[in-house]
């Protein structure tokens, strides 16, 4: 299935679940923040939270997430945040090739739209590339980026730019991407703004 983007609220996520004949939904998140808008999309659902997301994706979280998963029989995984629940949301995709993924990021720093994925066991993160991580859906609904606070906008914004960075040094550069540095070096207007 090639990757999907959904510009708008959240609440239309569950049209799109209808039709991938969703059974069950797994929200992977690393707070309970947003997830109250959530739920409201997914009304229909049997929906089951993990939300012990963690930054580096640790291998234990990525097994309590695996156990939580197949408790839940559910079809779908739903990551909203930032890289930590999209990275496990990533981990997981990689276990199960067959869930639906859809991430719902909160951040700027563009995870959601790699093939990378890192688990991190003994103090070490392995890294790795392949495209059956990345999401099927996702979705972009800015309500759930304005009350992001500043440090962690700054923090995510730099990370956005060094992934621009990372790709722009390679030789694997698409030529479409020559020269998009600088329109994601200057912060969204609301962030100026604060």
């Amino acid at each position: 299935m090639p990757q999907r983007f959904l510009f708008g609220p959240v609440e239309y996520l569950g049209v799109e679940l209808r039709e991938w004949h969703t059974e069950g939904v797994l929200i992977l998140a690393s707070s309970r923040r947003h997830l109250d808008a959530l739920e409201g999309a997914l009304g229909g659902f049997a929906v089951e939270i993990f939300d012990g997301a963690r930054v580096h994706v640790p291998a234990e979280v990525v097994a309590a997430a695996e156990a939580r998963l197949a408790a839940s029989g559910a079809n779908t995984i739903v990551a909203i945040g930032g890289g930590s629940p999209i990275g496990l949301g990533k981990a997981l995709r990689l276990a199960r090739p067959e869930l639906h993924f859809v991430a719902v990021p909160t951040t700027y720093a563009g995870s959601e739209r790699t093939s990378i994925y890192g688990i991190t066991s003994g103090g070490e993160k392995q890294t790795g590339r392949d495209p059956r991580v990345r999401p099927d859906l996702v979705v972009y609904d800015p309500e759930l980026t304005f009350y992001l606070p500043i440090g962690l906008t700054t923090q995510s914004l730099c990370n956005a730019i060094a992934h621009v960075a990372s790709v722009m040094s390679t030789s694997s550069l698409p030529a479409a991407a020559d020269g998009s540095a600088p329109l994601i070096a200057r912060p969204p207007p609301a962030t100026r703004a604060r």
